[in-house]
């Protein structure tokens, strides 16, 4: 292995194969490495401080997440993003159980270790767990349905960068005048 600095002072690792030839060992993806800041900073650092609400509040990003890393994977041969895809589907799993299990335990403090295994519970759409967060379930009964707009809405915005349940809402309490 051959170490190059630059002038800024930065290291490059470079690999040389069998013939001498530059091998990168890294080969930059930037929207990889924008998922992967995505899953640490919204997911896995607020998991590790106990912080529930933010995960849970931002779940419908898995699966985009996973979407767009299941297509990265077919173009680059990344061990990373194959351990992402493990995290996400481990999150997908994880986050419904302890909702569940927080319902059913609403005195019990925030520890994993004492969540119990329950059933996985069956999950909808994520524009529509959203819509749910954001303005309740409709009531069946009073005849109420979902505004197909805000759920459009929804649709359209989850597929922006960055977006967050906050962000959603500020979008949509502007967009609704509300």
């Amino acid at each position: 292995m051959i170490i190059i600095m630059s002038l800024s002072g930065k290291s490059n690792n470079k690999m040389l194969s069998l013939k001498g030839n530059n091998r990168d060992t890294s080969i930059y993806i930037p929207e990889f490495n924008s998922i992967k800041t995505s899953c640490i900073n919204i997911f896995l650092l607020p998991l590790q401080c106990e912080n529930w609400s933010i995960p849970i509040e931002n779940q419908f990003l898995l699966d985009i997440h996973k979407q767009k890393l299941s297509t990265l994977q077919l173009f680059f041969q990344n061990e990373e993003i194959t351990h992402y895809l493990e995290i996400i589907s481990l999150l997908q799993i994880l986050l419904p159980i302890y909702e569940k299990w927080k319902k059913d335990h609403p005195d019990t403090k925030n520890n994993i270790i004492s969540m119990v295994y329950i059933t996985t519970m069956l999950k909808i759409k994520p524009e529509y767990e959203i819509y749910h967060q954001i303005f309740g379930k409709p009531n069946r009964i009073l005849n109420e349905t979902y505004n197909s707009k805000h759920i459009l809405n929804i649709q359209t915005w989850m597929k922006e960068e960055n977006i967050t349940l906050d962000k959603l809402k500020q979008k949509l309490s502007l967009h609704t005048g509300c």
